[in-house]
């Protein structure tokens, strides 16, 4: 737990700037213009993946892996931002190219033609940007990517903010170059801190096949998942309009905007610690934790977005988008499992399990596709995002269980360490569903939070107690005049 709560500064300031976004685009753009922006941003989610050649994951494995062999970490992310910049460099050329085509595709508009370009041509900055968040993970910089990610979540929030004032849903592609700019900049500041980075055009051949060999793996499962989300939300939008898209976008904010930061947090966390690692008892308790983590931060967090869910969406959004709030349930507890499906398959891509990740991965991306398509042909519900969110909730219950059951083959992870967390959390969990379904907010509210109260009270450890009673104590002492 001390590692997720040394990240606390940064995974408070992105969920704040995540909220902040939400709101104001929901507020400045309506549903119909937050849909045509989400679209840009998950076709950026696309680039974002290629533009790294997957390279990231090899990058803080490596990086963390050279620390404690004494050798120059340096050459790890020197060597990757040379061989990924030239990729994202040509990339972006490429999509630009092709964005009359791109933008029929994905918003269905042939005048966005330069919007979807313009988020093409910023490859080269997203790539940098994930190589240097990448390093400072890998030199387990937990200040350094506070410092970073509180900085660029302020400036996101700033851009995305201004760009919608002055140019609509199209200002999406100047938050798009704008934003990656920023976050390239304060990370490479701050890593400069962490690590000696030598000017020089030298590229470690060697390395950059073993980054490869991580990231020919995470580049195809990252792009399936991408293509699948683009793919079903595409459907969406020409099956049901830009306002259905927005909509779904209300339910799934924190999927794509606030929960990997969450998630962000168990990469910091356990990829560092696996590199080079083979100790499957070691790899065993490390999932365990992983997964307690998430169940006593997570599923908390997701719960009472479920209980106050008109709220969410009211004050978050706008009151437009409580017309989709039966939904979010749904797409909350899919939340919930691919949280779970994260930490279950933390270890597969650190300890080179890379075919297990693919196939897991591959099989998770043609499930929700497969089925968000065929639910949104059988017009299950006016709005659209039902098909969505149903879809969503079935592909990572389905790839939490493949994780589970690959965990247990390889390196004989059990459930029985997990079993109480899981049990009570998943009590929990179904309790504050069926309390949202079937109860008005004014006795909805409280009894969920005695339920939650009673959940946290029952999982937390002595150990977690204190640390949780420490932190307070010098968030008190921190407090001026105390």
């Amino acid at each position: 737990m001390a590692a997720f709560l040394t990240s606390g500064g940064y995974t408070l300031a992105n969920l704040i700037a995540s909220l902040g976004r939400n709101k104001g685009l929901a507020v400045l753009l309506g549903p119909d213009g937050l849909g045509q922006w989400s679209q840009v941003m998950s076709f950026t989610f696309l680039v974002q993946t290629a533009a790294t050649l997957g390279v990231t994951t090899g990058v803080t494995r490596y990086v963390g892996q050279y620390r404690r062999e004494g050798r120059d970490p340096g050459d790890v992310v020197r060597s990757a931002l040379l061989f990924v910049g030239g990729g994202a460099f040509l990339l972006g050329l490429a999509l630009f190219a092709a964005s009359p085509w791109l933008a029929r595709l994905t918003v269905d508009r042939a005048d966005w033609w330069w919007v979807v370009g313009a988020a093409g041509l910023a490859a080269p900055l997203i790539s940098a940007q994930s190589v240097y968040q990448a390093g400072l993970q890998g030199a387990e910089d937990y200040r350094g990517l506070a410092f970073a990610g509180i900085a660029s979540a302020g400036a996101a929030l700033a851009v995305s903010l201004l760009a919608a004032w002055l140019w609509g849903a199209k200002g999406v592609a100047f938050f798009v170059a704008g934003s990656f700019l920023l976050n390239a900049l304060f990370h490479a500041v701050r890593l400069r801190r962490s690590i000696t980075m030598r000017l020089s055009l030298r590229i470690d051949r060697d390395l950059v096949r073993a980054l490869l060999a991580y990231g020919g793996v995470t580049i195809v499962g990252a792009v399936t998942a991408s293509v699948g989300n683009l793919a079903g939300r595409s459907v969406l939008l020409h099956e049901y309009g830009a306002t259905a898209n927005g909509y779904y976008q209300a339910l799934s904010g924190l999927t794509l905007q606030i929960l990997p930061v969450f998630l962000s947090a168990i990469t910091m966390y356990v990829v560092p610690k696996l590199g080079g690692i083979s100790d499957r008892r070691y790899t065993s308790e490390l999932v365990a934790r992983v997964i307690r983590a998430v169940c006593l931060l997570v599923l908390p967090l997701l719960a009472g977005g479920v209980i106050f869910r008109e709220w969410f969406l009211a004050i978050l959004f706008s009151p437009e988008f409580v017309l989709a709030s039966p939904w979010l349930p749904v797409q909350f507890t899919g939340d919930v499992f691919l949280a779970l499906a994260w930490a279950t398959g933390s270890f597969l891509l650190p300890t080179g399990r890379f075919r297990i990740f693919l196939v897991c991965e591959s099989i998770r991306a043609g499930v929700f596709l497969g089925l968000a398509v065929l639910f949104l042909r059988l017009r299950m519900e006016p709005l659209g995002v039902g098909a969505l969110a149903s879809a969503h909730l079935l592909a990572y219950g389905l790839e939490t269980v493949m994780f589970l059951v690959a965990a247990r083959r390889t390196i004989g992870f059990s459930v029985g360490a997990s079993a109480r967390i899981l049990f009570t959390g998943g009590v929990a969990w179904i309790g504050v569903v069926a309390l949202s379904w079937w109860l008005p907010l004014v006795w909805r509210a409280p009894l969920g939070l005695l339920l939650l109260l009673a959940y946290l009270g029952m999982a937390l450890n002595k150990d977690e107690w204190a640390s949780l009673k420490s932190l307070l104590q010098r968030l008190r002492w921190a407090r001026p005049g105390a």
